[in-house]
């Protein structure tokens, strides 16, 4: 990320694009959990949860258009 913070332009941005890669990692991660038949307990389910539905309050676009398909893969694990 030190491109988006050394960047004028792209600073203001900062907040919504670690939102995005953190949202990013916690897909390939449900998606590699999900393929190796791994369960996720409930505590890790609910924290995942809770990290989307924080998500979901943000304004951005592409960051809200994530939560969506991150939660069809997290109820795969319920």
């Amino acid at each position: 990320m030190p491109i988006v913070t050394s960047s004028a332009t792209l600073k203001p941005l900062a907040h919504s694009v670690q939102q995005t890669e953190m949202l990013s990692a916690m897909g390939f991660a449900l998606v590699n959990a999900y393929v190796r038949n791994q369960a996720s307990g409930a505590t890790e389910v609910a924290g995942m949860q809770a990290t989307l539905d924080a998500a979901a309050e943000m304004q951005d676009e592409t960051v809200i258009a994530l939560v969506r398909p991150l939660e069809t893969l997290l109820r795969a694990f319920q």
